[in-house]
């Protein structure tokens, strides 16, 4: 026992290390040297021929026995390692990623052997493990996003300090594999509703949307939206808004896949509402001429293109994306790598100190477009 505890101490201590080392060498680490630059321009986001993505690492912190457990968990801990995650993040950092979506199942400290094991890595909460985890990757030069189920008000601010996005959906595919279809799932969107207003209130860059299923919109999605743009008016927080397609699979039974209509359809709803204040993510189909469909109808994001799909030959995608790609730039349109928080939230400085290691050469660069703009226009 003796032994265990002093290994946990000795890994805590390795982690404390080498955040103090890495702040040393932020510059470095951030991405920011002189060959790397212009991996994401930013400058050009808004232009209407500029369709956006952004290269991704998924990260799965906290798992249950019925997920899949990822390749930086070691022997059966429910928890991943802190330092076993530099080496992934660091590996997608070198082949261009810059965002992190760091996942884990609702409250995974409410069992006492978590707790435990965070108390043995030296942690005196669930929250200060997520947040040396963040800092890991940002460390490492990635952009922490964060997907973790309910928080209280006071861990979401503590996370806003280093992670650029809190992603809060009003429903997940898991939801559907774990047969959450019940009064208490009811519950659990509700108070998910409740984390976005919250997240608002504390002004973190807040991304949301839902799952459609077979026969499109329900009143509860279209309520939701309504929701979404009274918060998004009020506090200008919402990044952006996702509209994801179910997914048969062998876990999910008497549910399937919405037409393209259906999704034409749910994407032109959303953007009605929700103006142009707010950036629509859709799926794009096997199909990939439908593209065109959606971005008519103000879709012109397609989200997070993990970077393990992409090395390994794109088997997580249900398209492929060098022939996505090349079939965008037939038409006319230009695809620009972006951070995981829009343009327009980085000229607004919606972010944090820490955050504006990267971000704060960016906003002078919008700002001085802005201004040679304005010349121009004068003249």
């Amino acid at each position: 026992m003796f032994l265990v505890v002093l290994i946990c101490a000795t890994i805590a201590c390795l982690i404390t290390t080498y955040i103090k080392v890495s702040v040393m060498v932020v510059g470095y680490a951030l991405g920011n040297r002189k060959d790397q630059e212009e991996d994401i321009l930013v400058l050009g986001e808004d232009d209407n021929k500029v369709i956006t993505y952004s290269k991704a690492l998924d990260l799965v912190l906290a798992t249950n026995s019925e997920e899949k457990k990822t390749f930086t968990y070691q022997r059966k801990e429910s928890l991943a390692v802190p330092y076993s995650t530099i080496r992934v993040t660091k590996s997608c950092r070198t082949v261009g990623a810059r965002e992190v979506l760091y996942r884990g199942i609702e409250r995974p400290d409410n069992d006492s052997r978590v707790r435990s094991t965070l108390e043995l890595w030296g942690f005196g909460s669930y929250i200060d493990y997520l947040y040396a985890v963040c800092e890991l990757g940002f460390l490492e030069g990635l952009i922490p996003v964060i997907e973790l189920g309910f928080l209280r008000p006071d861990e979401i601010k503590h996370l806003t300090e280093v992670a650029a996005v809190i992603r809060i959906p009003l429903s997940t595919m898991t939801d559907f594999s774990t047969k959450k279809r019940t009064e208490a799932f009811s519950k659990v969107k509700l108070r998910r509703q409740k984390n976005i207003e919250w997240s608002s209130k504390l002004k973190f860059p807040t991304s949301t949307g839902f799952v459609l299923g077979k026969g499109g919109l329900t009143n509860e999605q279209k309520d939701f939206v309504k929701t979404i743009k009274k918060l998004s008016d009020e506090y200008g927080m919402i990044n952006e808004f996702i509209v994801d397609n179910f997914v048969a699979s062998s876990k999910t039974r008497g549910m399937e896949a919405p037409t393209h209509r259906e999704m034409l359809q749910a994407v032109n709803y959303v953007r009605s509402e929700l103006q142009n204040d707010v950036p629509i993510v859709a799926p794009i189909s096997k199909n990939i001429n439908k593209i065109n469909d959606f971005i008519k109808a103000g879709s012109t994001d397609l989200g997070r293109l993990f970077v393990e799909g992409i090395k390994d030959g794109n088997d997580i995608y249900n398209y492929d994306v060098n022939e996505l790609f090349e079939s965008l730039e037939k038409q006319g349109f230009r695809l620009q790598q972006r951070f995981p928080i829009t343009k327009e939230f980085i000229r607004a400085e919606k972010y944090s100190k820490k955050l504006g290691q990267v971000f704060d050469s960016y906003r002078y660069k919008i700002k001085k477009e802005a201004q040679e703009k304005l010349k121009e226009t004068k003249a």
